[in-house]
C-alpha cells in the first residue's frame, strides 16, 4: 500500500498541466476542478478532482476530521451518490501499524444507470497516512479477500470491478487564517463488462462530486 499512498500523493502535489498528461475536463458543481489522464495499462481515464474547502480545519474540524469522514465505509452513502445503501461490509477490521497508517478491507456494491445492467462489486484494501507536514492521504486498491469470491461464484448478479487507485490528500493551506484545506481527489476504477469505454470515460468527471459532499459536510460556503 505504500506505492499507492505514494501515488496519491505525487499526483495531488503535481499541477495537471498537458505536458503531465493531464487534459482539463470542466469543472463539477460547487466548483471542482476536474482534469484527467491516460495511465498506462488501463483504458479508462484517472480523474483528479480538486477544491479548496474554506473554513474545512476550524472549530476543531482539522485534516484528522476530514479524514477519518472519508476513511472505511460508514460515510459511503454521502461521499457517492451511486453507491447501493447497505452493502457495505468490513471484511478485515482496521490495525495501526508502528508507521500510523490504518489498514482495512471492505466490500460494496455501487448502482449502475439502467437496470438492465448489473451493479459493480468492489473489494479494496485502504491505508492512511497523516504526515508530519500536517497533510493526510486517504488510498484504496482493489484486492481479494477469502470471504468475499467472485459474484458468480456466489450466484449473486453482480459484476466485480477494479479500483486501479483512488484515495485523497487534505493538504493545509499555508498561512489560511480560517483553517483552509486543498482537497484533492484522484480516482480510476475499471468497472470493467461490457460497459462502451466510451461511455465508462465520459462520466468519469462525476465521481468529482464525492469532493463537493466533502465541501457540503466541512466547508463554510458549499
Amino acid at each position: 500500500m505504500q506505492a499507492g499512498i505514494d501515488a496519491i500523493t505525487s499526483l495531488a502535489a503535481t499541477d495537471p498541466t498537458p505536458a503531465e498528461g493531464w487534459s482539463e475536463a470542466g469543472t463539477h458543481a460547487g466548483g471542482v476542478r476536474c482534469h484527467t489522464r491516460v495511465q498506462p495499462g488501463c483504458p479508462v481515464l484517472m480523474l483528479k478532482a480538486k477544491r479548496r474547502v474554506a473554513g474545512a480545519a476550524r472549530c476543531g474540524r482539522g485534516v484528522d476530521a476530514l479524514v477519518k469522514f472519508c476513511t472505511g465505509i460508514e460515510t459511503l452513502d454521502v461521499l457517492d451518490s451511486t453507491y447501493v445503501s447497505d452493502t457495505a461490509v468490513c471484511l478485515t477490521a482496521p490495525s495501526e501499524d508502528t508507521r500510523t497508517r490504518v489498514h482495512g478491507v471492505y466490500s460494496a456494491v455501487w448502482g449502475l444507470p439502467t437496470p438492465f445492467l448489473w451493479n459493480r462489486e468492489m473489494v479494496w484494501k485502504e491505508a492512511v497516512e497523516r504526515r508530519a507536514d500536517g497533510v493526510g492521504v486517504v488510498c484504496a486498491i482493489s484486492v481479494e479477500h477469502p470471504d468475499k469470491p467472485l459474484p458468480e461464484a456466489r450466484g449473486e448478479r453482480l459484476m466485480r470491478g477494479q479500483i486501479v487507485l483512488a484515495g485523497y490528500v487534505f493538504e493545509p493551506v499555508e498561512g489560511s487564517d480560517d483553517g483552509d484545506v486543498d482537497v484533492s481527489y484522484i480516482v480510476q476504477v475499471d468497472p470493467r463488462g461490457s460497459l462502451p469505454l466510451w461511455l465508462v470515460n465520459m462520466l468519469v468527471t462525476d465521481q468529482a462530486g464525492n469532493v463537493q459532499a466533502i465541501a457540503k459536510q466541512f466547508g463554510k460556503d458549499p
